[in-house]
């Protein structure tokens, strides 16, 4: 699936799908699965076991603000207006947090903020999912630019922000996100391992030549 808007849900696949497969496909979301699936992950990472009732809003959680003061750390990356600068606030703060807004309201902004700042003030791991790979991408895009305009290259040319997943826009895959696009990442890795690997073959050779020369020269030690 790469994309969803409205009741529309776009899925992209790797063949060409035949007319009667077409005409006799059907799309089921079965909300159970969903569900189970959400839990066997919690549960893999020991997450508390109120959490997924907190998500469903079944159980009460935590809901605080925290100084406005702390906002003041990225000033020169985002400027939020008084709605996005509260949501930003709460979700500091809070365990769960739910941000609405139609589009052109800036939620990416304030995404990319929240990210920026668990990572800056708190040292976390933050993990940003979605349903389409576009809100990904927007998102990985927004992220480093702030990091960018914050000073902060070298968080990105050390390979902590990282787009997992195959990235659908161009501009992911220009040198300006080669530490960040996973297969960038993993293909210059390859490239290093690959560069390693004639070098000591090189070397070997050299050895190699080495010892033919030294027995050459010195035959009766050769054999000795």
């Amino acid at each position: 699936m790469s994309n969803t808007k409205d009741d529309c849900v776009t899925i992209t696949v790797t063949q060409r799908l035949p007319e009667r497969t077409l005409s006799c496909a059907h799309l089921v979301i079965e909300r159970a699965h969903l569900l189970r699936k959400m839990k066997d992950v919690l549960v893999q990472f020991h997450a508390s076991p109120g959490l997924g009732l907190k998500l469903f809003g079944y159980r009460e959680c935590i809901e605080e603000t925290v100084a406005s003061s702390l906002l003041d750390t990225i000033s020169d990356v985002f400027v939020p207006d008084d709605a996005q600068h509260l949501a930003i606030q709460r979700a500091l703060g809070s365990e769960v947090q739910l941000i609405l807004g139609p589009g052109g309201t800036g939620k990416t902004d304030v995404l990319a903020a929240i990210a920026m700042l668990h990572a800056v003030l708190y040292k976390r791991r933050v993990l940003i999912a979605s349903h389409t790979n576009i809100a990904i991408d927007n998102a990985m895009i927004r992220l480093a630019a702030f990091f960018r305009k914050q000073g902060m290259g070298c968080f990105l040319d050390k390979q902590n922000l990282v787009r997992a997943g195959s990235p659908h826009l161009a501009e992911l895959e220009t040198d300006a996100y080669r530490h960040v696009t996973l297969s960038s990442i993993v293909n210059d890795e390859i490239a290093l391992q690959r560069e390693e690997i004639a070098r000591i073959e090189r070397r070997r050779e050299e050895v190699l030549s080495a010892i033919a020369t030294y027995q050459e020269a010195f035959p009766g030690h050769a054999r000795a």
